[in-house]
Protein backbone atom coordinates (compact mmCIF):
# COMPACT_ATOMS: atom_id res chain seq x y z
CA UNK A 1 0.00 0.00 0.00
CA UNK A 2 1.71 3.43 -0.75
CA UNK A 3 0.69 6.85 -0.68
CA UNK A 4 0.08 8.86 3.58
CA UNK A 5 -2.26 7.51 5.61
CA UNK A 6 -2.29 10.80 7.19
CA UNK A 7 -3.70 12.72 4.23
CA UNK A 8 -7.07 12.72 5.23
CA UNK A 9 -9.49 13.91 2.54
CA UNK A 10 -11.86 17.32 3.76
CA UNK A 11 -15.36 16.49 4.78
CA UNK A 12 -16.09 18.21 1.34
CA UNK A 13 -15.27 15.08 0.25
CA UNK A 14 -17.43 12.98 2.20
CA UNK A 15 -19.85 15.45 1.12
CA UNK A 16 -20.12 14.73 -2.17
CA UNK A 17 -19.71 11.38 -2.57
CA UNK A 18 -22.78 11.28 -0.49
CA UNK A 19 -24.66 13.22 -2.78
CA UNK A 20 -23.20 11.57 -5.92
CA UNK A 21 -24.37 8.04 -4.43
CA UNK A 22 -28.00 9.74 -3.89
CA UNK A 23 -27.38 10.85 -7.39
CA UNK A 24 -26.91 7.34 -8.53
CA UNK A 25 -29.65 5.69 -6.62
CA UNK A 26 -31.91 8.08 -8.12
CA UNK A 27 -30.74 7.09 -11.73
CA UNK A 28 -31.29 3.19 -11.21
CA UNK A 29 -34.77 3.80 -9.51
CA UNK A 30 -35.74 5.65 -12.53
CA UNK A 31 -34.41 3.26 -14.45
CA UNK A 32 -36.32 0.54 -12.86
CA UNK A 33 -39.37 2.14 -12.39
CA UNK A 34 -39.00 2.49 -16.46
CA UNK A 35 -38.45 -1.23 -16.68
CA UNK A 36 -41.28 -2.30 -14.70
CA UNK A 37 -43.65 0.36 -16.06
CA UNK A 38 -47.08 -1.56 -16.35
CA UNK A 39 -48.61 -1.70 -19.87
CA UNK A 40 -51.85 0.32 -18.13
CA UNK A 41 -49.17 2.56 -16.84
CA UNK A 42 -47.73 2.99 -20.36
CA UNK A 43 -51.28 3.20 -21.49
CA UNK A 44 -51.46 6.25 -19.24
CA UNK A 45 -49.01 7.92 -20.81
CA UNK A 46 -49.36 10.83 -23.84
CA UNK A 47 -49.46 9.05 -27.21
CA UNK A 48 -45.53 10.26 -28.10
CA UNK A 49 -44.13 9.08 -24.90
CA UNK A 50 -46.16 5.63 -25.11
CA UNK A 51 -44.62 5.71 -28.76
CA UNK A 52 -41.03 6.58 -27.61
CA UNK A 53 -41.06 3.80 -24.69
CA UNK A 54 -42.55 0.93 -26.84
CA UNK A 55 -40.46 1.56 -30.00
CA UNK A 56 -37.51 1.71 -28.31
CA UNK A 57 -34.25 -0.83 -28.74
CA UNK A 58 -32.70 -2.42 -26.42
CA UNK A 59 -29.44 -0.54 -26.96
CA UNK A 60 -31.15 2.78 -26.73
CA UNK A 61 -32.25 1.85 -23.08
CA UNK A 62 -28.92 0.91 -21.72
CA UNK A 63 -27.52 4.10 -23.36
CA UNK A 64 -30.84 6.36 -22.43
CA UNK A 65 -29.17 8.46 -25.50
CA UNK A 66 -29.34 12.14 -25.23
CA UNK A 67 -31.28 12.88 -28.80
CA UNK A 68 -33.69 10.50 -27.62
CA UNK A 69 -34.63 12.07 -24.78
CA UNK A 70 -34.78 15.47 -25.80
CA UNK A 71 -36.98 14.26 -29.05
CA UNK A 72 -39.18 12.49 -26.79
CA UNK A 73 -39.42 15.03 -23.08
CA UNK A 74 -39.32 18.62 -24.83
CA UNK A 75 -37.34 21.17 -22.93
CA UNK A 76 -37.68 19.19 -19.83
CA UNK A 77 -35.39 16.44 -21.55
CA UNK A 78 -33.25 18.24 -22.53
CA UNK A 79 -32.95 20.27 -19.44
CA UNK A 80 -32.32 16.78 -17.25
CA UNK A 81 -29.96 15.54 -20.03
CA UNK A 82 -27.90 18.91 -19.54
CA UNK A 83 -27.91 18.47 -15.79
CA UNK A 84 -26.63 14.67 -15.92
CA UNK A 85 -23.61 15.41 -17.94
CA UNK A 86 -22.59 18.50 -16.34
CA UNK A 87 -22.37 16.30 -13.12
CA UNK A 88 -20.31 13.63 -14.98
CA UNK A 89 -18.07 15.78 -16.23
CA UNK A 90 -17.61 17.20 -12.46
CA UNK A 91 -17.66 14.43 -10.83
CA UNK A 92 -14.55 13.15 -13.53
CA UNK A 93 -12.65 16.46 -12.69
CA UNK A 94 -13.48 16.36 -8.55
CA UNK A 95 -12.51 12.49 -8.53
CA UNK A 96 -9.24 13.45 -10.57
CA UNK A 97 -8.51 16.37 -8.25
CA UNK A 98 -8.79 13.83 -5.23
CA UNK A 99 -6.67 11.11 -6.56
CA UNK A 100 -4.08 14.19 -7.45
CA UNK A 101 -4.13 15.28 -3.74
CA UNK A 102 -3.80 11.54 -2.71
CA UNK A 103 -7.22 11.10 -1.33
CA UNK A 104 -7.64 8.31 -3.50
CA UNK A 105 -5.65 5.62 -5.43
Amino acid sequence: MSGDLNNKPPRSFYIIGGATLAWNLIGVMQYVMRVSMSEAAVAGLPANQQAFLQDIPGWATAAFAVATNAAAFGAGGVVLTILIIAIGAYLIWYSNGAKDKGWIS
